[in-house]
Parts: structure tokens; sequence; C-alpha cells
């Protein structure tokens, strides 16, 4: 139990922690200042570039104001933006590199396949093994 307190107050620190920041301002100013740039940036004044540039400032002067839920946030962010990227695309195209892109895949599979067999052996390393690492090499 004791161990839980202390991992609790270690990851509550680190939220809170604005040590490392160039602005040390209160949390409802930073919370004030993120939702600002946020809705700035979903405006069409700001192009993405503006919009990481932004981010990236933020981030340095005031800090993440909701670290906590910045996992969630990112994993919902992500999901849509593939999606929307697969709603931009043009399906001829795609296809077209699909074409194209599936012969690097095989040709870069196989190369690291044959240049692991040939290393393993050269090295010496056990067969259940070098299996082993070429299948992580792969993924």
């Amino acid at each position: 139990m004791n161990l839980c307190r202390k991992i609790i107050a270690m990851e509550t620190h680190q939220l809170n922690n604005t040590s490392g920041l160039l602005l040390n301002i209160n949390g409802n100013l930073r919370k004030a200042i993120f939702v600002i740039c946020v809705a700035f940036c979903l405006t069409t004044f700001a192009s993405p570039a503006i919009a990481l540039l932004l981010g990236l400032v933020i981030a340095q002067f005031t800090g993440h104001p909701y670290l906590h839920l910045n996992h969630k946030a990112t994993h919902l962010l992500l999901q849509v933006s593939v999606v929307g990227l697969g709603f931009g695309m043009n399906m001829h195209s795609a296809l077209q590199a699909g074409k194209t892109g599936i012969l690097f895949t095989i040709a870069s599979i196989s190369g690291t396949l044959i240049f692991g067999y040939f290393m393993s052996r050269w090295l010496n390393i056990e067969k259940k093994l070098k299996y082993q690492h070429q299948a992580r090499d792969n993924f």
C-alpha cells in the first residue's frame, strides 16, 4: 500500500512539476493559454505548420496542463487522422502506389531474411535464436 502512495505522489509531482519550463505560471492560466491555442489551431487562420510551431512553443514555455489526458487524446486523434487520410485518398493513385510498393516490401523482407541468415552463420548463432532475431527485425 505504501508503494502505491509513493507512485501516485511521483506521478502527481511529475504532472505538477514546472521547474523545466521557461515561464512559471499558475495552473489556471496555463489551462487558459492551452485552450486558446487549441481554439486558434482549429480555425482556418492556422496552417498545420503554424499549429505545430505553436504547440512546440507552448510546450516549452508553459507546459501541457492536461498531461494526464494526453494518452487518450493522442490515441483518439491518431485514429481520426488515419480515417481522415483515407477519405482524402484517390483510390486509383493508392492502387498504383501499392503496385510499386509491394515489390519494395518483398525485396526488403527477403533481403533482411537473407542477411540475417548469413550473419547468423558467420557469428555461429544457434538456429533457434537466429530465427527469433530475424522475425523481430522484420516487424
